[in-house]
């Protein structure tokens, strides 16, 4: 009987151990902004997984870093100005790095990869990080920003 005991006892420490290992490989530190949409985040195993880049996935975030053909169409369809958007990106930027920066953050891969970054979903203390942008009328989804 002791030794079904201490058999049960060690398995469900074992068990234990696993379920806070995988807890702690779903979050994150953002170690740097690169623009509000592609951030850099830690990495567990930097041995094997050296480009820890993060992109946010069916956003379009106002850049600094934007092209000029993605600015041309932006504005366009929003009927705004070059200084618009460049103001848009400065702020969007900085709203991101107050945000985002050192912070602890999950992660959900969409499986989604470009030459650029992994896509993924990003959350922030429970909260999608692309619905922040989105809500804050720092990013375009379909073309248009939020209603709210």
């Amino acid at each position: 009987m002791k030794k079904h005991l201490t058999a049960l006892l060690l398995i469900l420490m074992f068990v234990g151990f696993y379920i806070f290992y995988l807890m702690i490989n779903k979050t994150k530190t953002v170690l740097s902004v690169v623009t509000p949409d592609k951030i850099k985040l830690s990495s567990q195993n930097l041995k094997y997984d050296t480009d820890n880049s993060v992109c946010i996935d069916e956003i379009d975030a106002f850049s600094l870093k934007s092209d000029d053909e993605t600015v041309e169409k932006i504005c366009k369809e929003l009927n705004i100005t070059k200084s618009d958007f460049i103001s848009m990106g400065y702020l969007a930027q900085e709203y991101a790095v107050k945000t985002l920066l050192n912070k602890k953050v999950s992660v959900k891969y969409t499986g989604k990869i470009s030459p650029e970054c992994k896509y993924a979903n990003i959350k922030l203390n429970g909260l999608n990080y692309d619905e922040m942008l989105l809500n804050k009328g720092f990013a375009l989804k379909n073309g248009t920003i939020a209603d709210k």
